[in-house]
């Protein structure tokens, strides 16, 4: 059954398309909307949102502006953070920011998956 406006909801933070187009499509699988913006500006805080997924290397909205976002959406949708391996400092700073999930692209790439399995119920 297709997902219908009501259904739970994604979204996705990045400004990376070949990444971006990859991880949509695996939501789109699972019976998901999703939405893939560079800003919370373009977001409705009265969506039903599940998940949020964001690109640490996204230069327009920082993680902790995320965090503060979704500590206001009722229920509070899970919040998974991903990055460069090498850039340690984001991957902290996501942590600290109360992400439920932090993962470098490796891990991300390579738990895309079973991750999406676990987050997305319907």
């Amino acid at each position: 059954m297709p997902p219908s406006p009501t259904d739970p909801s994604c979204v996705l933070l990045s400004k990376d398309f070949l990444w971006g187009s990859r991880l949509c499509e695996a939501i789109k699988r699972r019976g998901h909307l999703v939405t893939m913006t560079a800003s919370l500006d373009n977001l409705s805080a009265t969506d039903p949102w599940q998940c949020i997924f964001i690109d640490l290397t996204l230069p327009t909205t920082t993680v902790e502006q995320v965090a503060n976002w979704k500590e206001t959406l009722d229920p509070a949708p899970t919040l998974v953070a991903f990055g460069p391996h090498v850039q340690g400092s984001l991957l902290e700073r996501a942590e600290q920011a109360g992400c439920d999930r932090v993962l470098t692209r490796g891990q991300m790439d390579q738990q895309i998956e079973p991750l999406l399995d676990e987050l997305l119920t319907r």
